[in-house]
């Protein structure tokens, strides 16, 4: 019966070693790939994909060439309807200006959405390196921590065996010096032991 919570014991420490062992590895293998990128993002986010941003600032420059050239169309149609073409080149050069500046506004515009875009990468990468560490070692120490507890109730069933190891020997002993004192006296008078 002691020899079985002996085994019962050192297989539960032997459990709980592996299990920490299996976070450890798990926890290697995840992080030999995802900790370098968070890393990377940490100190360097890739921020908005240069296609989409290049594409959006395209979408801008659309808009405003659009409008750019409305204003001049609508200006050359009332100069030739009016005669007038003195003041044509004062609206057509605020048209330039005004289109300038809003593909300015749009391109800063990017810059500072790419920028926030940037910041919530580096605060995502932070927070996802911290919790990975966290887990990963929290649950290695969890499992690691079984092991003392199991190792002392593995002490404890060796020491439940051992005395009752202890007490069959002491037994086995006893029916020795039983029989021993029966063989003595029986054949000391020839009138056998009485029990």
């Amino acid at each position: 019966m002691g020899n079985s919570r002996v085994k019962a014991a050192q297989n539960a420490a032997n459990t709980a070693t592996a299990t920490g062992a299996g976070y450890g590895s798990n926890a290697t293998n995840i992080g030999s790939s995802l900790v370098p990128f968070e890393q990377k993002q940490l100190t360097n986010p890739t921020g908005m994909n240069p296609t989409d941003v290049n594409n959006m600032l395209v979408a801008g420059e659309q808009g405003a060439g659009g409008a750019n050239a409305g204003i001049t169309g609508q200006a050359n149609l009332e100069a030739a309807r009016t005669h007038n073409t003195g003041a044509l080149s004062g609206v057509l050069d605020q048209a330039s200006r005004n289109k300038t500046q809003q593909l300015s506004q749009n391109a800063l515009g990017m810059q500072n959405e790419n920028a926030k875009v940037k910041l919530g990468q580096q605060d995502e990468a932070a927070k996802n390196l911290g919790g990975l560490y966290g887990t990963d070692v929290n649950a290695q120490l969890k499992a690691e921590g079984l092991v003392p507890a199991d190792i002392g109730a593995w002490t404890q069933a060796n020491q439940t065996s051992g005395l009752q190891q202890g007490l069959g020997d002491a037994e086995g002993v006893m029916g020795s010096l039983s029989n021993a004192a029966k063989a003595a006296y029986g054949g000391a008078n020839g009138a056998g032991y009485m029990t």
